[in-house]
């Protein structure tokens, strides 16, 4: 019986068998206003203490919702969010497989101009200047 339980164990660390966990972990920072920026979902290994993932912010957009979420059947790990780098942290003595989805949400900032764009702009109220004189 002892060998069966580790048998099952040990299976289940190294990926053969997948338990579903009854709940999700979900962690939010900030409001709810904006459209969905960045996402991104994936599978963090057993041996995986710390994992790290890069919000990646287009220009002109201001973050406003991060949204992380991680099933892991044993235990929730430590989710922190700073200068938009989302590290989710287990125990050392944790063993055990998870996934996670983040979302960003954002906002355009009103004020600000792609310098590309902005350029475009201008080039074509030159054009229209000197075709009206």
């Amino acid at each position: 019986m002892m060998l069966l339980l580790l048998l099952c164990v040990v299976s289940y660390n190294i990926g053969l068998i997948q338990a579903k966990s009854q709940t999700t972990d979900v962690f939010e920072f900030d409001n709810h206003m904006g459209k969905v920026i960045f996402h991104q979902t994936g599978d963090i290994s057993h041996r995986e203490k710390v994992f790290k993932v890069r919000i990646k912010v287009p220009q002109c957009m201001e973050l406003t919702v991060v949204r992380v979420e991680v099933d892991n059947p044993v235990a929730p790990p430590f989710v922190s969010l700073v200068n938009y780098m989302v590290t989710i942290k287990y125990r050392k003595t944790q063993n055990s497989r998870s996934t996670y989805v983040v979302v960003a949400m954002g906002i355009p900032i009103s004020t600000c101009y792609i310098h590309e764009d902005y350029e475009k702009k201008k080039k074509k109220k030159k054009k229209k200047q000197y075709s009206e004189g």
